[in-house]
């Protein structure tokens, strides 16, 4: 908002406050599932043996 609209900072609101708005509508922090990796399949053990033939991928050679 700063650049957006030309507000300075001692203008916006402090970070507890909007903390404080946020808590008061109902938004709450909720915990995430985390999930699991995908099957590997066959292509990417394909792709992965013609990375490590030709040395290429993954080594930071920067060429």
């Amino acid at each position: 908002m700063i650049q957006e609209r030309g507000y300075t900072d001692e203008e916006l609101p402090t970070l507890q406050t909007i903390t404080t708005k946020v808590n008061q509508l109902g938004y709450t922090l909720k915990k995430v599932k985390k999930v699991k990796p995908l099957k590997k399949i066959e292509q990417t053990d394909a792709i992965d043996m013609e990375g490590k033939a030709s040395g290429s991928i993954g080594r930071g050679t920067g060429v």
